[in-house]
């Protein structure tokens, strides 16, 4: 094996590895945007699942179908923009898009619209980063400084731009070099939000939280009330009633609990 395969092995094995924890057990629907030559789209129909694939380029489409031909699982690759998929009505498990959204002119109108193609517990994995600034002397393409997110996104931006389409979401830092064939110093990450959260607690079962927090959240599984905080300094926190004289708040970000507050009777 050359030098040059065994990197690109290196790299495949890494993103292997990644799309198994993301991506459900298979055989599942994946829909996967701005798919390029199919580089996730193969790992993911290689792994069991149903691909679609959508890329404006057509030659990229060439490319793709002729390397997913050789899968043991059917896939599609369509000619099409991805910001809008020609999907017609039908819905997905997953939604995958890598290094896409940060080049579109309207992110927030393509979120909701990949959001609405998820058919429950579906989930939404968007890989980005954020490489640049809009002053960079060389955009990547004319009228690129135009953008919304003109040199990437970081994960807090659109981590607040997803929020209120999906019920959860968490942020995965991806520093690997292995997934990139070198170091890298900018900020990539990957944003994983679901349609619904199947165990609303799971920290309940773990002991990996704080004692106290674990045994107080383990006194009442029953949920009160729920309220999300309007103060922009604490944009993404739920508060949860746990009892009547106990508020968990809960950080929608990480999906992890962060404090127990005592409330009165009238849950202030």
């Amino acid at each position: 094996m050359t030098l040059t395969a065994e990197r690109d092995a290196t790299v495949r094995a890494a993103w292997a590895r990644l799309l198994r924890d993301w991506l459900p057990p298979p055989p599942g629907d994946v829909l996967d945007l701005g798919c390029g030559t199919s580089s996730l789209a193969l790992l993911a129909a290689e792994a069991g699942h149903r691909v679609v694939g959508v890329d404006l380029s057509p030659r990229m489409v060439e490319l793709a179908g002729a390397k997913l031909a050789k899968t043991p699982v059917p896939a599609t690759v369509l000619v099409g923009d991805a910001a809008d998929p020609p999907v017609g009505d039908q819905t997905f498990d997953v939604v995958l898009v890598r290094h896409l959204i940060w080049t579109l002119p309207d992110p927030y109108v393509a979120l909701r619209r990949w959001v609405s193609l998820l058919r429950r517990p579906g989930r939404i994995v968007l890989v980005e980063g954020r490489w640049g600034d809009a002053a960079d002397p060389m955009p990547y393409v004319d009228g690129a400084e135009l953008m919304p997110w003109p040199g990437g996104v970081t994960a807090d931006r659109l981590s607040v731009a997803l929020a209120p389409m999906v019920a959860s979401r968490r942020v995965e830092p991806l520093p690997d070099p292995a997934l990139w064939d070198r170091p890298v110093q900018d900020e990539r990450y990957a944003l994983i939000g679901h349609l619904s959260r199947p165990d609303p607690y799971p920290w309940t079962q773990s002991d990996s939280h704080p004692p106290r927090l674990a045994s107080q959240a383990r006194l009442s599984r029953k949920v009160l009330s729920t309220e999300e905080t309007s103060n922009p300094a604490t944009i993404g926190v739920l508060k949860v009633r746990l009892r009547a004289s106990e508020v968990l708040i809960f950080d929608r970000v990480t999906d992890r609990p962060a404090a127990i507050e005592p409330c009165d009777k009238d849950g202030d």
